[in-house]
Order: C-alpha cells, then sequence, then structure tokens
C-alpha cells in the first residue's frame, strides 16, 4: 500500500488550473477604495500565509504571481491544462503571469501595487527585475516594497571575520619582526588558534551578529545574487518609495516545508539524520511569524528606524537541540551521523553556523502575536500538532477481537503491516511494563550515583581548600615569628635593663607564637582525619565499590545493609527527580503485583494501567496501533 498514512501538505499547488476562478473580494463601501497588495508566489506555504495576513484585514485587493508557473515548470499548455491545483484563498482576486511568461503584465500590477512582498525562494530573478521595474518608475503616491531573503547572505561572516582577525595579528607580527623586536611564536600560534579554531568555549564567547552589522555581512557563495537584490532594495529606497529587506531564519511550522522530510522521518518512528556535529547555530522562525513581520513591515504607518531586518526568533538553537526536541515531541529518540548533502535542496540551511541578535521585529511584532517567540525548541509539542495537523495525520487505532484459534493474531499482524502501525498483544504489554520498571531500577541507579560522586568531589574539594588555609596560615605564622626573630637579633647591645625587659617580652611573644603553632598543629592534624578514619567511616556508609562515601551503598536487592537505615534517606527527602523515580517505581511494583494467585495472570486493573502506558509511546501516538 502506497504512504496512505501520510497524505501530500494541503497547501501544496500542482498548477494553475482552476486558480484565477477563485472569488475576489467585493468592497464593502464604495467610498472607500481598496488598496492593492501585490505578492510573488502566492502558492508556497510562506505565500499563502501573508497573502491570509493581509485578506483578513478587508483593506486590500490581492494579486500575485504563482511558483507553480507553467512557464517556470517548462510544461506545454496541454500538460498544465491536465494539472489539478487547489483553489486559491477567497482573498486573492488575480493571478498574474510570471516574469519570465509575460513582463509586460507583470510589470502593469507591479507598478499599481500599494504594497508589493518579494519573497525569495529558489531563484532571486524575479524578485530582482520587481526591484529594477521599481527603482526605475516615479509614484505620485507612497509604496513599500518588502524582500524577504536569507540569513544565507550573512552566512560566511564569521568565518570572514576569523580571517580578518588572523590576518591582522599575522600584520603585526611581521612589522614587529621588521622592527627588530622579539616574536613569541608559541603565543602567538596559540592565539591564532583560539581565534581560528572550532572550539566550543570560543564560539560561546563570540558575541550575536546584529542588524547594524549589515555591511559586514558576507553571503554564502552560492546566494551571493540574494544579496545583489538586498542591496538594490536599499539602493531603491525613496521618498515614496519605502523599501525594507527581511533576514529569514529557516522557516518551521503550519505543516512544515523544508524541514517536512526530518517530520515524515520523525512520524514513522525513523532515526533523524544529523548532518553536522550538532552544535551550529541555525537561526529559525515560525512561519507565521514571518509572515506576520511581512505584512506589518509592508504596513507600517511610520518609516521604521532601519530598512534591514534579522527575521528570526530568539532561540539561536543549536541543530542537534532541534533534532533532539523533534525527537522527544514525535520522533523515536533515535539519530545518526550522516554525511551525505547532496539529497538535501537546503543542506546550506542546517549546515550554516552563525547567531543573530533581532531587534526590529520585536519593535513589529507584539509579544502576544508572537506564536514561537523563544524558538523551535520551546514550540516543538505545539509545531508537531500543526504538523499532524495541517496533514490530516489521524492515527489508526483498532481492537482484533475473538473466541480462541480464530486467527486474531494473523489478522493483526496483516493489519499492521499493511497500515504500518504497532502490533500489540497481551503478552507484548505485560513485556513492555516490565522493561519500564526495569529502566526506572537503572534510573535511580545512575541518579543516586550520580550524586553521589558529586558529594565526594564537593567533599575533596572542602578538604583540599581547608588544607589550603591552613598551610597559608602557618606560612603567615612563621612569616610573623621569623620577623620577630630578626628584629631581636638587630637589637642594639647597649639596652641596659630596659633591653632585658624587652628581651623577657620577646621570650613571652615568642612563647605565644610557639603556642599558636602547636595549636595549629593540633588544629590541622583534626581536621585532617587518617586514612584508617575514612575507611571505618566508608565502613558504616556501606559503598558499592565507588568510594567509601557512596550513599547508594545498601540500596540494592538485598545483602547484610538491607536492614539498616538508609544513609541517603535523609536526602531523597530533597531531591525531586530521585522521589519522582521511587514514586514510579512503586506504582510499577504495585501494577506488576496485581496477579491472580492460581492463574498468574493480571487482572484487569493492572492489564488497564500498562495497555495505557503502552499505548502513549510515540509510535502509538504517531501511527496508532492494532
Amino acid at each position: 500500500m502506497a504512504d496512505a498514512a501520510h497524505p501530500p501538505q494541503p497547501d501544496e499547488v500542482a498548477g494553475v488550473a482552476a486558480a484565477a476562478a477563485a472569488p475576489a473580494p467585493e468592497d464593502e463601501d464604495d467610498d472607500l477604495p481598496m488598496k492593492h497588495a501585490f505578492i510573488l508566489e502566492i502558492d508556497t506555504p510562506l505565500g499563502q500565509r501573508i497573502v491570509e495576513r493581509f485578506g483578513k484585514t478587508g483593506e486590500y485587493r490581492i494579486a500575485g504571481t504563482l511558483r507553480a508557473d507553467p512557464v517556470r515548470q517548462e510544461l506545454s499548455p496541454e500538460e498544465a491544462a491536465t494539472q489539478v491545483a487547489k483553489p486559491l484563498p477567497p482573498w486573492v482576486s488575480e493571478i498574474v503571469p510570471s516574469y519570465l511568461n509575460d513582463n509586460v503584465v507583470f510589470k502593469q500590477k507591479l507598478l499599481a501595487a500599494d504594497v508589493i512582498v518579494c519573497p525569495i525562494r529558489d531563484s532571486a530573478h524575479e524578485a530582482a527585475a520587481a526591484v529594477r521595474m521599481l527603482k526605475n518608475a516615479q509614484f505620485d503616491t507612497e509604496k513599500t516594497l518588502v524582500v524577504i531573503s536569507s540569513v544565507l547572505t550573512w552566512a560566511d561572516t564569521l568565518k570572514a571575520q576569523k580571517a580578518e582577525e588572523r590576518a591582522a595579528r599575522e600584520a603585526e607580527r611581521r612589522a614587529a619582526i621588521e622592527a627588530g623586536e622579539e616574536v613569541d611564536e608559541e603565543d602567538d600560534a596559540a592565539a591564532g588558534g583560539a581565534a581560528g579554531g572550532d572550539g566550543e568555549e570560543e564560539e560561546e564567547e563570540i558575541p550575536p551578529f546584529t542588524e547594524d552589522q549589515y555591511q559586514k555581512r558576507v553571503p554564502h557563495p552560492r546566494f551571493q545574487s540574494w544579496k545583489e537584490v538586498e542591496q538594490a532594495a536599499k539602493a531603491a529606497n525613496s521618498e515614496t518609495l519605502h523599501t525594507y529587506v527581511l533576514f529569514s531564519g529557516l522557516t518551521y511550522g503550519a505543516g512544515e516545508d523544508m524541514l517536512e522530510p526530518f517530520f515524515k522521518r520523525a512520524w514513522h518512528q525513523q532515526a533523524l539524520p544529523l548532518h553536522t556535529d550538532g552544535a551550529n547555530v541555525v537561526p529559525m522562525i515560525h512561519i507565521e511569524d514571518l509572515a506576520n513581520a511581512a505584512f506589518k513591515a509592508g504596513t507600517y504607518l511610520d518609516v521604521l528606524p532601519t530598512r534591514y531586518i534579522l527575521a528570526v526568533d530568539r532561540g539561536n538553537h543549536k541543530w542537534g537541540h532541534v533534532i533532539d526536541a523533534l525527537n522527544k515531541a514525535m520522533g523515536s529518540g533515535e539519530s545518526y551521523a550522516e554525511t551525505r548533502l547532496g539529497s538535501l535542496a537546503f543542506s546550506d540551511w542546517i549546515t550554516i553556523d552563525i547567531k543573530l541578535e533581532p531587534a526590529t521585529i520585536s519593535d513589529l511584532i507584539d509579544e502576544s502575536e508572537w506564536v514561537a517567540p523563544e524558538g523551535f525548541v520551546a514550540a516543538a509539542d505545539k509545531v508537531c500538532h500543526e504538523y499532524r495537523k495541517a496533514r490530516g495525520l489521524t492515527p489508526l487505532r483498532a481492537a482484533v477481537v475473538g473466541p480462541p484459534l480464530v486467527g486474531k493474531s494473523t489478522v493483526a499482524e496483516r493489519l499492521a503491516e499493511e497500515y504500518r502501525v504497532r502490533r500489540m498483544t497481551v503478552n507484548d504489554i505485560v513485556s513492555d511494563y516490565t522493561a519500564h520498571r526495569a529502566t526506572l531500577v537503572e534510573k535511580i541507579a545512575a541518579h543516586r550515583k550520580a550524586r553521589a560522586a558529586a558529594k565526594r568531589k564537593a567533599a575533596k574539594e572542602e578538604k583540599l581548600r581547608a588544607e589550603r588555609e591552613a598551610l597559608e596560615e602557618q606560612k603567615r605564622i612563621e612569616a610573623e615569628a621569623a620577623a620577630e626573630a630578626e628584629g631581636e637579633d638587630g637589637a642594639e647591645d647597649g639596652a641596659g635593663a630596659a633591653g632585658g625587659a624587652d628581651d623577657a617580652g620577646e621570650e613571652g611573644e615568642d612563647g605565644e607564637g610557639a603556642a599558636k603553632k602547636d595549636a595549629f598543629e593540633v588544629s590541622f592534624e583534626i581536621e585532617t582525619p587518617p586514612a584508617a578514619e575514612d575507611d571505618e567511616e566508608a565502613g558504616k556508609t556501606g559503598g558499592d565499590g565507588e568510594g567509601g562515601d557512596d550513599e547508594d551503598g545498601g540500596d540494592g536487592d538485598g545483602g547484610a545493609g538491607a536492614a539498616e537505615p538508609d544513609p541517603a534517606a535523609d536526602d531523597d527527602e530533597d531531591d525531586e527527580v530521585l522521589n519522582k523515580l521511587k514514586d514510579d517505581l512503586a506504582y510499577a511494583d504495585k501494577v506488576l503485583a496485581l496477579k491472580y494467585p492460581q492463574t498468574g495472570r493480571f487482572v484487569d486493573e493492572a492489564m488497564a494501567v500498562m495497555g495505557r502506558r503502552a499505548i502513549t509511546t510515540a509510535a502509538s501516538r504517531n501511527q496508532g496501533y492494532i
């Protein structure tokens, strides 16, 4: 059977047939003429959402081009006519031929619009033509142009900045050599490696780029033409033509566009590919937030303070964290390293590594209007819900019942294979719950072991700190005593009785110093118990082979220490994570104890609990179960 459980995205438009039949909005009041909006590629996921934002205001007549244009697809009129298209939103009043198809009509509709939005997706050719036409025209009324470009025109900025810093240091080093100054080659090499290396600590210290640094941006080589469109748009700005450029992050949400292959694999419980080491920062933005930013920029009543706007959320997530969040929300939790990028049309997006700090977009969009202000990781559950809803992914849930030996298992197995869903039997459910209990035991042991190790480390550090303080105190006392002795040797011989008194005083002080030293030595011995005392303390706490202080001792399945009080019990009361795991384990033990003594089968209450857990796993939530 074909992938019936994963139908095509409803937003996709295959052609242009029936597109022009979309109803146009009528003026509610003929005395108030409607404004005109011209939007490129209105059949793309982003284009549709921009159309929706303008259309819902009821103030705009919307015209636009289609990405699925017959000329762009190199289709004959006969082939284009056979394609089935979804009707466009009711707010679209006219489908305009693309620039390649009919540049005269394209220019006419473009220049007649009050707001022009030019998203750049695959090619910058049509957007460049639109900017060029607008720049060379004269207008009696004010118009606004919004070009939606990409953060990929910033992709190599950090690399170029590091190269400039290395070149500057090298120039300084050579100048110093020519001037006859001594240069430390090792220190210079280390500094160069720190600036040019890929270490995580060095990357974290680099501040994010901001909008006012747009002149420093260096594009990915394949996106140089996009930067040229950005520059042309900024140069076209005038008193009657207000131009803005949005640098869009990788879009997500509302059924998915570029990230759809990852979501599809997650939904099918397949391991997700990780095409980088996961440490690269990928600027992103929810597609609804990007559409809203484009609408707000195009309809802004005043002039924005900057022409270049970073259209990204505040997440600045590493790509590995994005994959982990998707896996946690909908996937199997597994990922694998994938070095092949040729099959991905958007590989440049997921290999970018740059941190950006948005500013102007926060002025455009109110905090309450954001869909995902903190980024993909924080909104992963919401985004996955949008994906299921947009693609009609309803899980299949079925039960095959009947008397013994009628073929229930065979039918269930074939249905599960046909619909690619999970097949569960009573034995599967019991085994799954038993494995769940074993996992809880492992988690409790690992948590206690890690906590005990942390306590041992802290105790060791505290002990070393006390020893250092004691040694410093001893050195101070010895230094004071030496200074006093030196003063005594330098005293004048003719001091007489006064000198004798001084000597007596000095002897008293020496005696006091010796007493202080003796007291210190006693204190030092008390603070540093001998190894035997450590061993005795270790014997009291039990231990599991990791050290005497390990509080996990005596927490096993039995043994001589089982009857003794748990030395970690007091700490457990304040450990929320451990208490939650212990409560889950106690509940699992209670469920697994609910058996009929005669048959050994579980009572209905226990099976209900086990079954409920089995059907709430990611695989069961996504595809369903039989």
